[in-house]
């Protein structure tokens, strides 16, 4: 599999993906769109050895598209001066090598 060693199933003879769209605008009615797009072009996207269009996703949510309201942003703020980068806690994790 493309996982390598990590793969928990040895004899894949396919794959499933998760993906989960948030569409974050100015507006409502643009994420809405941004969304309704996104969702329609994934569900009828045309790949290599494709033989059916009758759509590539099962969705996890009904309504498929839910509205959650207001997104707030968050920033550091980047104008501190700082010595180095200690005041951030940095962790890296050598999992395993992706295979191409």
């Amino acid at each position: 599999g493309v996982m390598g060693d990590l793969e928990p199933e040895k004899q894949v003879t396919s794959h499933e993906l998760c993906v989960v769209i948030e569409a974050l605008a100015e507006t409502q009615e643009q994420a809405d769109s941004i969304c309704s797009v996104t969702r329609s072009t994934m569900l009828h996207y045309g790949y290599e050895g494709r033989i059916a269009t009758a759509g590539n996703l099962a969705l996890p949510f009904s309504p498929s598209d839910i509205r959650v309201g207001q997104a707030f942003g968050f920033g550091v703020y980047h104008l501190m001066r700082i010595d180095d980068q200690s005041i951030f806690k940095t962790e890296i994790r050598n999992i395993g090598e992706v295979q191409k």
